[in-house]
């Protein structure tokens, strides 16, 4: 009996050992995306991503996943066009967007966000199904002059939705 208890503790130690030490380590607060961009979070919780073109789609992995709960404000930068699918969704603690100049927010890009009020620029053209689904704290949304499409579902289960404001 004593032998077989100490080959576990053993194996168990053994197995130990082969765990890398980074899967203890802290999250990556930066990185680059697939295609070039980049990424980075502040000790206040402002995400920032920076490039040019479209952001990738993230059907639900993203760099920032071990991070949503320290998100509080996302910054897109000027020479991206696109959010991608599911980007900032379930990050609970977003309470506010710079959208640079983005033309489309992607599928599910803020769903399940804590966001409060949306003011979209003028240069956001299209808002995709189910963008903002679940954000059960967001009270009113304005859009710029420039949006000409909003997809059936953008706003699905957004019980607080009070205001709507279209631009010109």
């Amino acid at each position: 009996m004593k032998k077989r208890v100490l080959s576990i503790i053993i194996a168990v130690c053994l197995i130990l050992t082969m765990v890398p030490f980074s899967a203890f380590a802290e999250p990556a607060k930066s990185g680059t995306l697939e295609n070039g961009m980049t990424w980075s979070l502040s000790d206040s919780g402002t995400l920032t991503v920076s490039g040019t073109g479209k952001m990738p789609d993230f059907y639900y992995i993203k760099p920032w996943d071990k991070l949503t709960d320290e998100i509080s404000a996302v910054v897109v930068g000027s020479g991206i066009t696109y959010i991608g699918y599911d980007a900032f969704s379930c990050c609970g603690n977003l309470k506010s967007i710079d959208f640079g100049g983005v033309t489309e927010i992607g599928q599910y890009a803020f769903s399940y966000t804590g966001l409060k009020t949306v003011v979209l620029p003028d240069t956001v053209k299209k808002v995709d199904s189910y963008a903002f689904e679940n954000c059960t704290e967001l009270t009113s949304f304005a859009t710029g002059a420039g949006l000409e499409y909003i997809y059936p579902g953008a706003f699905r289960s957004c019980e607080s939705l009070e205001s709507v404001t279209f631009g010109a």
